[in-house]
Formats: structure tokens, sequence, C-alpha cells
């Protein structure tokens, strides 16, 4: 009869030094953030300059490596620390592994950390299980996709291609040769044929529009910025829109302190990292 597991819930806290990089895939790479977080496991794996050569520290060889979670502290970079043991282990409010029962955003079931075999080597994912809000990973600097969404600040924005625009950056040219009637274009025609922000807001109501009409738009709340957001969680100069040379989107963030997090169903955790559920942020430390 096989035992069932014990879910963690959020009330007792152990501390864990705080936070270092992070890195993560979704068909493309996701830049590693390195400037958010400090080490996890200060000391391991590192040397002095007068340390002489000796024997190794121990790592299992008969069984999968340990990869470790910390549930973030509100203001702080320490929390509880939760040692990944399973094969998957689930988050959320109420039917899952690790349990966050005061946070109304967060899904019963909301997403899921599995460790996979792969030729002889284990990697670790984070895959969201199709939750009300999503699952959020914190970034550098990554190419946006076709209604692509992302928080920045307290905001959650969602990106439009433009209208001649299709996944990838190519143009369609779908019966380019037939020939058309002129008809007058209007302002608000010719905006919403633009790349554009939108902001999501509770409701069917859309929020502020950022049009990305130059090759390069700073997101902040700095007086002066064409994409200025009266946010308090926003630094001056937060974050950067721009093309690449495959005429794609790029979003960066500018070393800012709350960071840019970016909407994902399932991704492969290569480095430590911190990721959103609701407004818990969790950090994810794989074995060293």
């Amino acid at each position: 009869m096989s035992r069932r597991r014990t879910p963690t819930r959020i009330e007792a806290h152990q501390k864990a030094p705080g936070q270092e990089d992070m890195a993560g895939s979704e068909s493309q790479r996701l830049a590693v953030d390195t400037s958010a977080l400090s080490s996890l496991a200060p000391g391991l794996g590192t040397t002095g300059d007068n340390v002489k050569p000796g024997p190794i520290p121990f790592r299992p060889i008969n069984r999968p490596p340990m990869a470790l979670l910390v549930v973030v502290d509100d203001g702080s970079t320490n929390g509880m620390v939760i040692r990944l043991l399973q094969e998957e282990t689930t988050l959320g409010r109420e039917e899952a592994d690790v349990n966050i029962p005061h946070d109304s955003q967060v899904s019963r079931n909301h997403s899921s950390i599995l460790r996979v075999s792969s030729d002889g080597s284990f990697r670790w994912y984070l895959q969201d299980n199709q939750s009300s809000n999503g699952t959020f990973i914190r970034v550098a600097r990554t190419k946006l996709k076709a209604e692509q969404e992302f928080l920045i600040g307290s905001k959650r924005f969602r990106y439009h291609q433009s209208s001649s625009e299709k996944p990838g950056g190519e143009r369609d040219t779908k019966n380019s040769t037939a020939t058309t009637m002129w008809t007058a274009i209007s302002m608000q025609d010719l905006e919403s044929s633009m790349p554009r922000l939108v902001e999501q807001r509770a409701g069917s109501d859309d929020g502020q529009s950022i049009l990305l009409n130059r090759d390069q738009v700073i997101i902040g709340n700095e007086a002066g910025l064409d994409a200025r957001i009266d946010d308090p969680y926003l630094d001056l100069r937060h974050a950067r829109i721009s093309t690449s040379h495959d005429g794609r989107w790029i979003i960066e963030d500018l070393n800012s302190l709350n960071g840019v997090w970016i909407k994902v169903n399932r991704v492969e955790l290569t480095a430590k990292c911190e990721f959103r559920i609701g407004e818990q942020r969790l950090l994810f430390q794989p074995p060293v």
C-alpha cells in the first residue's frame, strides 16, 4: 500500500540564505538574471586561495540528487526551505504538496516542479497546471511571443503583434498581389495595426496601451518616458523593449529591484531561479 505524502503548509519558517541568478527555457533559452539573487548555499563548490587539494564533497551515486525550493518571506530573501525528494512536487493553495493557503490568487493545484531522468542524468522543470492566474519566471532578457503575458511592477501586460506579422516576425504575404480599392486610414486603424503592450485588468476592460512605434521603448516611472507607468514598484527606468535583427521584440530588465516576470507553461530550470505563483515568490536551487 502506497504511503500518502504529507502536504507542507506555510506556517513555520526555516531561514535560508538569499537568492542568486535564474534561467529557464521554453522553446528558447531565457537569459540568466544575475542581479536579482545571491547565493542560496554559500560556500558550496567554492575554494579559497590557500586550499590544499583534497577529496571532493560526497555526492549520491545510486539515488537522484536533491534540489531545494525556498518559499520566500515577504520583503526578504530568506524563507522556508523545502527539499525536493519526489519526482513531482505540486504547489498550490489547498490540494498540493506545498500549500500556500493565505494567497487567494493561487489555484488549489497551481503548478509543479518535475524531476525527469534523461540519459543517466536528471533535469528539473517548472510546469503550470492550468492555473487561473498563471506561473511566472523572472528573466533578464527574452524574446516576446505573440500574446505573451508578463508582470512588471504591480501591472500585468500582454504583447500584441502587429496585424501584418505572424509568429517569428514573418510578414503575411497571402494575396499580396491582389488589387484592392483605396480607403482612408484613421489614426485608430493605424495604431491598431502596430505592435503594442496592453495592460490586463480584472474583467474584460483593458488598461494602459503602450505602442511599440520605435526601435526602442523604455518602461519605467520616470517623468518624460513615452512608456511611463505610475507604479511605486517600478524603477525610474525599469525595462527596455527593443527589436532584434529578425524583427522580433525583446524585453530586457534594466537591473530593476522587482524584476520582469514572463508567463510560462513549462520551462526547464537549468540554474538557480526565481518564480511566482499568485503573489508568492519562490526560489529553486538545483543540486550543487
